[in-house]
């Protein structure tokens, strides 16, 4: 396989995508567990859990939506593995930084950090679900240029084969006759 320009450029247009996405879930993920270090409230946990997995998920499938099905998954799972990631470094990055010793001693209670942890495992299956519907819905709304060079080009053949077909019934051939024997 080559690497060409044009596919290296959609690959990391798709992965910038992918992180923007990613720092998005992982903000409001944190915010909506961790109110009390946030400027803005998200209001209910659900809406960081269901939603928005869904809706940032929906977002980043309808841009990448010329890859194919299983570049789609990868999408999903790295968005999931990124923005869980990021929401677990912001929670425990006193810790990591050597400013907090214990975990027992950081600002959020074992409840929050469990309940962000078993939250976590819901995002995968609604991301992965929100990046394929994406693609379908970019797949027909923002056709990429190759499916719109190959419907071009059934429009094109279609016509010739509609032109023949009326050319054949207008000029009907002689039904030859059979040699009488």
């Amino acid at each position: 396989m080559t690497l060409d320009r044009e596919s290296v450029y959609r690959a990391s247009l798709a992965l910038l995508w992918t992180f923007c996405g990613a720092i998005t879930m992982a903000t409001f993920f944190f915010v909506s567990f961790f109110p009390e270090y946030s400027p803005f409230a998200v209001g209910e946990i659900g809406f960081s859990i269901l939603f928005l997995p869904i809706t940032v998920s929906f977002v980043v499938g309808l841009l990448a939506n010329e890859f194919d099905v299983p570049v789609m998954v990868l999408i999903s799972i790295l968005l999931v593995i990124i923005s869980v990631a990021i929401a677990f470094l912001a929670v425990y990055s006193p810790q990591i930084s050597g400013i907090v010793v214990d975990a027992g001693d950081l600002p959020s209670t074992d409840e929050q950090r469990m309940s962000m942890v078993f939250s976590s495992l819901f995002i995968m299956p609604l991301t992965l679900i929100g990046t394929v519907l994406g693609k379908a819905v970019g797949a027909v709304v923002l056709p990429s240029e190759e499916e719109l060079m190959e419907r071009r080009w059934l429009v094109e053949r279609t016509r010739e084969w509609h032109a023949a077909l009326a050319k054949r019934d207008e000029d009907p051939e002689e039904p030859k006759s059979r040699p009488e024997s």
